[in-house]
This record gives structure tokens, C-alpha cells and sequence, in this order.
């Protein structure tokens, strides 16, 4: 069964009551979804500047991950006719202003009808992030919890996460986000030795596969199911 169409136009009346809610998560100038992602299972990717955002949406695209990704400006939505995926690439959380950008999300998910909503979140923190894992969750922990107020689930991404160390870590992100559906540790670029060798092999985007499909509604899981091919890592 396709996914609903958005209410484009209530979703865009619902843009302007927030107060520019839309400028401080995906910037100004980020304009109306394209009419390709309308049909589309849509998540959100946020999380602070330098948190793999890009780097995910390419690899998840199947797309070649960038060596040097710049900071994203404005949202940039982000497809594949392939693929039933709409992933939002999204401005960086920041410490600074990380409380009104969340607020004013808030606002918005509250103001959007049902069917203009995401379907999901992907929430990205680097696993070195010693805010986070200090148990001060910050931006990002407000930011799930509003989320999940709006009923779309959101996934913790661990990113750069090596194997061995994966279970602390993800305890440590539920301890300090508790507002997640999971925690997934992935790392899209293999990790290269001076030598050549492979520290640390890409791994984690199946996971987060499985992890988006049980945390999504029945009608969006049986569509992923069918339509979103494994990846074998």
C-alpha cells in the first residue's frame, strides 16, 4: 500500500504559524518538498555539525560517501527512483542555539497535520561525543523527546562507532537521548592505516535498516520491506 500524499498545503500553513520553525533545524530558502518525495517514506537526519549527516544520507542512497562533506546550509532532500526513501539532510544542531532550534520544531510537529509528518528520524552523534555520553543529552535528547511527542520515532545513529566498543556506547546514548526507538552504531567509510590497512571495515547500515522498519508503522514497514533492498553490511 503506498504511503499517504502530504497535505502540502496545510503543511506549509503549518510552516509559517510556526514562526520560521523551519529555518532553525533546515534553514532558510529550503522551499516545498519536491513533488518526488511526496510519495516517499521521509526521515528526518539531524544531529549536531559534523555528526555524519551527509555521509549517511550518500551511503544509505547508495551513493560514494564524500571524503570531506561541508556543512549543510539548508535542508536538502535527497532520493533515489530506486529506492522508496526521501532522506531531509538537515542543519546541524548547535550548542549555542541548539534550545531554539529545538523549540521551534516543537512548534511545528505540533502544528503539522498527521499526514505532513515525517516518518521517522534518524539522530546522528559522533561516538566520540563527550556531551552526550557524559549523560548531558542536550539538544539532541529535547529534540527526540519532540519528536516522539509527534509519534515519529526517532533512531540514534552512532556514527564513527568501532566494533568492540559498540554496546557501552549505545547504553550510554539511550542513558542520555531516552526518547529513542534504538541505537544503532554504524561507520560508513571504512577507517585506512597509513599502510593501507583497514582499521575499521563499514558496518551498521543493515542494522539501521531493521531498526527504521520495526520502528515505523505496519503500512510503512511492510512498503520498506519490499521496496528497500538490503545492503550486506
Amino acid at each position: 500500500m503506498p504511503v499517504p500524499l502530504i497535505a502540502w498545503g496545510a503543511a506549509a500553513a503549518a510552516a509559517a504559524l510556526a514562526g520560521g520553525a523551519w529555518a532553525w533545524l533546515f534553514g532558510r530558502g529550503a522551499g516545498e518538498v519536491p513533488d518526488a518525495c511526496r510519495a516517499r517514506v521521509r526521515i528526518w537526519v539531524a544531529g549536531p555539525t559534523g555528526a555524519g549527516k551527509t555521509s549517511l544520507v550518500a551511503a544509505a542512497l547508495g551513493r560514494a560517501v564524500p571524503d570531506v562533506s561541508p556543512a549543510t546550509a539548508a535542508l536538502a532532500w535527497q532520493w533515489r527512483d530506486e529506492l522508496p526513501l526521501a532522506l531531509a539532510d538537515t542543519v546541524g544542531l548547535e550548542l549555542a542555539r541548539g534550545a531554539r532550534q529545538v523549540e521551534g520544531v516543537r512548534r511545528l510537529l505540533r502544528r503539522m497535520p498527521a499526514s505532513a509528518l515525517p516518518h521517522a528520524a534518524w539522530l546522528c552523534v559522533r561516538a566520540d561525543a563527550h556531551r552526550v555520553f557524559s549523560g548531558e543529552g542536550g539538544s539532541e535528547a529535547a529534540l527526540a523527546a519532540a519528536l516522539r511527542a509527534a509519534r515519529v520515532p526517532a533512531i540514534g545513529v552512532l556514527t564513527q562507532a568501532e566494533p568492540g566498543e559498540e554496546a557501552a556506547m549505545a547504553d550510554a546514548f539511550r542513558r542520555a537521548v531516552p526518547d529513542l526507538a534504538a541505537v544503532v552504531p554504524l561507520c560508513v567509510r571504512p577507517r585506512i592505516a597509513a599502510d593501507g590497512s583497514v582499521l575499521v571495515e563499514r558496518h551498521g547500515l543493515d542494522r539501521l535498516r531493521a531498526a527504521t522498519i520495526r520502528a515505523v508503522s505496519p503500512v510503512v514497514a511492510e512498503r520498506l520491506e519490499r521496496e528497500w533492498p538490503p545492503y550486506g553490511w
